[in-house]
């Protein structure tokens, strides 16, 4: 993205550094003469926050999650149910277990169930 230091500088006011460099107050300045203010942005920020990303939404998945009050469901086929069983006795830590949980009660399949198994599909 062109200009992405200085959009972070822009929306993260408060950053010192970014990418292991120091934040220059010409850096800053020049930030807000791009992108103005969160009060009065500029027709470049305006196109840019009205752009529809592809990527994960963290804040609507937040609003989801068990703070959000929905809760989301995933509905596992026997094989992936019994491969998450498989993983969870198989489990060298407590930490791997936390990880499986926390996977499951956000509504995700865990890495490794799917296509995990030995046993070939036809």
């Amino acid at each position: 993205m062109q200009h992405y230091r200085h959009w972070l500088l822009h929306r993260i006011p408060s950053l010192r550094f970014l990418d292991f460099q120091k934040v220059r107050s010409a850096e800053r300045s020049q930030a807000a003469s791009l992108f103005g203010t969160a009060a009065e942005p500029t027709e470049l920020a305006s196109k840019i926050m009205g752009v529809k990303s592809r990527t994960f939404d963290v804040s609507a998945a937040a609003a989801n999650g068990p703070q959000g009050g929905k809760v989301q469901r995933t509905k596992l086929t026997e094989k992936e149910r019994r491969r998450v069983e498989e993983m969870i006795r198989n489990a060298r830590s407590l930490g791997e277990i936390s990880r499986l949980e926390k996977e499951l009660s956000e509504g995700r399949v865990p890495g490794g169930v799917v296509g995990g198994g030995d046993e070939m599909e036809e």
